[in-house]
Formats: C-alpha cells, sequence, structure tokens
C-alpha cells in the first residue's frame, strides 16, 4: 500500500512544481528553488555541492533531461558514458558530455 501512495506523492510533487523548480523528495511538502540544490547530495555529507551542470543542449529528446536545456541539474561524479546526475524523482542517471558543462559553484 505504502507504495502506491509514494508514486502518487511523487506525481503529485512534480505536477504542482512550477517550471525552473526541483523536486527533491516525495516527501517534501514544498518543491525547493532550482538554485538551492543543497538537498540532492549524498546523506550524511555536511555541506552542498560544490559544482553543477549546465544542460547546454540535448542531442537525443528521448533523454531525461531533454526539457532542461538551460536549467542545472545536480552534479554526482563522472561515468566513462557521460556526467553522472540525478532527476527530479532522485534516481542517479547519465547527462552525456556533449550535452552539459560543469560549472563551479561558490
Amino acid at each position: 500500500m505504502k507504495n502506491w501512495i509514494t508514486r502518487l506523492r511523487v506525481a503529485l510533487a512534480i505536477a504542482i512544481a512550477p517550471p525552473g523548480t526541483l523536486v527533491v523528495s516525495p516527501l517534501v511538502s514544498r518543491p525547493l528553488p532550482r538554485a538551492d540544490i543543497a538537498g540532492t547530495y549524498g546523506k550524511g555529507s555536511v555541506e552542498p555541492p560544490s559544482r553543477a551542470l549546465l544542460i547546454t543542449g540535448c542531442t537525443d529528446p528521448s533523454m531525461w533531461y531533454a526539457e532542461k536545456v538551460g536549467m542545472y541539474v545536480p552534479y554526482c561524479g563522472t561515468w566513462p558514458e557521460g556526467y553522472k546526475s540525478r532527476e527530479g524523482t532522485g534516481y542517479s542517471n547519465i547527462v552525456r558530455f556533449e550535452d552539459a558543462r560543469i560549472i563551479h559553484l561558490p
């Protein structure tokens, strides 16, 4: 029973989030602003991330970030195929090297 409730909360959080916001967790009562990407970094971490990815384009319209061109997404590392990031639902996913660049946050 909890599984469908969680999926419903995620869907509702994403649906009501205004454009340009990042939904970090279905347990967050309101979406966090995109500029505040704190909370998307690893558990137990005390410092916010020092880098983010700027999506500069999308060569494949079926990629998860196709509608996020010009927006920032969390940078979580590098894989051989591309950058590691997190989707709005919290899952780790890939961003192709040619579609983004790393931005160092102040």
